[in-house]
């Protein structure tokens, strides 16, 4: 493996790791604990946690990039298997699809029906609410167990490049 390839599988790691990570740790313990523990009325606590979640997409926008910046780096390394490579981009393509429709469409329209003072089951707004909400969670879900599949396929070794066999022998 090249320095080139070496630090493209850098940077796809780190972006898949902060990126899963990041869902894991916002879906199973920042925002159950806001939302449930912390005393506040769910709409305190959604206006809490909007900025936190729309910060997050931030981050997960200059992660997609990083990745796309890895993986072309990886481009043409060793011997990986064609149905490997070809495996993994439409893995990678539908998990930037999902990044792209939470970060660019669920969220945002979520937040916005927040600002309008939308509630969860609250009327036609409210029931908009609560699908849109539905949506990112599955997006959330989907992008990060998506981002561990890539993630593994990432580490999978190039098939060793064998030494020419010595016609003399």
């Amino acid at each position: 493996m090249t320095a080139r390839e070496r630090f493209g599988l850098l940077l796809t790691t780190v972006s898949l790791v902060l990126w899963a990570g990041g869902l894991a740790v916002l879906g199973a313990l920042v925002a159950p604990r806001v939302f449930l523990h912390s005393g506040l009325a769910r709409a305190d606590a959604a206006a809490v946690m909007a900025p936190v979640f729309l910060g997050f997409d931030r981050w997960v926008q200059l992660l997609m990039a990083i990745l796309i910046a890895g993986e072309f780096l990886r481009l043409g390394a060793g011997a990986r298997p064609r149905a490997l490579i070809n495996l993994n981009v439409a893995l990678l393509v539908v998990l930037l699809a999902a990044g792209a429709a939470s970060t660019l469409g669920t969220n945002p329209q979520i937040d916005q029906l927040r600002r309008a003072g939308a509630h969860r089951g609250e009327g036609p707004t409210g029931a908009r609410l609560e699908q849109m909400h539905g949506m990112s969670e599955r997006l959330g879900r989907a992008q990060a167990m998506l981002a561990l599949l890539a993630l593994g396929l990432a580490w999978i070794p190039s098939r060793p490049v064998r030494a020419p066999r010595d016609a003399g022998n």
